[in-house]
């Protein structure tokens, strides 16, 4: 999807000479943005020992952590992808049919080509989160406080929580990066959710723990990144999806 939108909008730039583009996937000044939100949040004395943020282009999660880290430099930086995503190096053989199916039509996380603002070396964990869980907790969310945010939400709060849970004693701090309505005729359609009831019913409720990226499955999965590069975990160089890929 994002190297379709990367040629036409080459071919935009090289029509309109004048024409602005903000290069959000490269960009510094896209993670710089969040300075002030999370200085903010420091400026108001809260101590954060984990942040959990889903990762697109990068800007936030990144944005937020560089700051926070100069507070606190053991906080935790938790990264959560989708499992066909080739931003951490996911190499999933096999995902459900209703990942597959819906990654383009509902996600706003997750990439099919390498983002330049992602910092895997901040990194001390990644979670792939499926999107029947995404789905679950976006509904369990909304039943709880009313509010509506799309499924990368979804996935940040299915993170977040299990570390709240499973650390009690950390402040666990997680960033909502979507609003519920564009997702109106997906996440919120009920014949939409009927279509994928069983997937929905069947998401799990903790991750499973990997030690190689060759080892990502269609569950939700936990891989202990301990700030290390790319190039490191993954034994190759960042590199798009190949045309084709259908696990």
């Amino acid at each position: 999807m994002q190297q379709a939108r990367l040629e036409v909008l080459h071919r935009l730039l090289a029509d309109n000479p004048t024409a602005f583009w903000p290069q959000q996937y490269t960009n510094p000044l896209n993670a710089a943005s969040y300075r002030e939100i999370a200085q903010d949040y420091l400026d108001r004395g809260r101590r954060v020992d984990t942040i959990v943020g889903t990762v697109g282009s990068g800007g936030s999660l990144f944005g937020f952590a560089r700051l926070l880290r100069l507070a606190n430099p053991n906080l935790k930086v938790v990264a959560v992808d989708h499992n066909r995503s080739v931003v951490f190096g996911a190499e999933a053989r096999r995902i459900t049919r209703m990942c597959r199916e819906t990654f383009e039509q509902i996600l706003a996380m997750g990439a099919g080509i390498p983002m330049g603002n992602v910092e895997h070396g901040a990194c001390d964990e990644v979670h792939w989160v499926p999107v029947p869980r995404m789905v679950q907790k976006v509904h369990s969310f909304h039943r709880k406080t009313g509010l509506l945010v799309g499924p990368s939400s979804g996935a940040a709060l299915t993170v977040a929580e299990w570390y709240a849970r499973n650390e009690p004693d950390h402040e666990v701090l997680t960033i909502l990066p979507d609003h519920g309505v564009r997702y109106v005729e997906t996440m919120f359609d009920p014949h939409w959710l009927d279509t994928w009831a069983q997937d929905i019913r069947e998401a799990a409720t903790a991750p499973i723990e990997i030690e190689r990226l060759g080892d990502v499955a269609p569950q939700w999965c936990r891989l202990k990144w301990c700030r290390r590069s790319f190039e490191e975990m993954a034994g190759r160089p960042q590199a798009p999806r190949p045309a084709g890929y259908q696990p």
